[in-house]
């Protein structure tokens, strides 16, 4: 059975195996994290894709390369002006329920996007090599970097 508290544990000593004992900016939203492996099925059965994904795009949230966004979701538009999250908390909201195909939340008219099709292929198939490739499709070893650390979080 599924137990939020364990995963919410996982996470938290993940990150400090990442990180040398450390203590990382992205904890703060641990909490966030774990409402959406309640709130939504891809994450229910990926609990430590988020973290990772953390891990991967801004080193747990040490190497911010796009403001306000540790997860560097949506980053191409970004670059281009048309994504501008006001918090960390906004554009990990935006990242999830993008991944889980909320569009209900998904604000209108406020250049965050409203479709969330583009994950559909993961949605259907749960394979994270089919997200590595939706969301970082320039970069090969990001599927093997992904498997590799969700599994330090699984083995805490």
């Amino acid at each position: 059975s599924f137990d939020s508290t364990e995963v919410e544990r996982k996470i938290r000593a993940g990150l400090r195996a990442y990180s040398g004992g450390k203590q990382l900016p992205i904890e703060d939203y641990i909490p966030q994290f774990v409402q959406a492996t309640r709130d939504y099925p891809i994450f229910y059965h990926n609990p430590y894709l988020l973290p990772q994904i953390s891990i991967q795009e801004s080193s747990a949230g040490r190497n911010i390369t796009r403001e306000n966004n540790p997860l560097n979701w949506g980053a191409r538009l970004q670059a281009k002006g048309q994504y501008s999250p006001q918090s960390w908390k906004e554009s990990i909201q935006d990242a999830i329920t993008a991944i889980a195909n909320d569009t209900a939340s998904r604000p209108v008219g406020t250049g965050r996007g409203r479709t969330a099709s583009y994950y559909e292929p993961f949605r259907q198939s749960g394979d994270l090599k089919d997200f590595a490739n939706i969301y970082e499709p320039a970069n090969p070893s990001y599927y093997g970097n992904l498997t590799k650390g969700i599994s330090l979080f699984e083995n805490q």
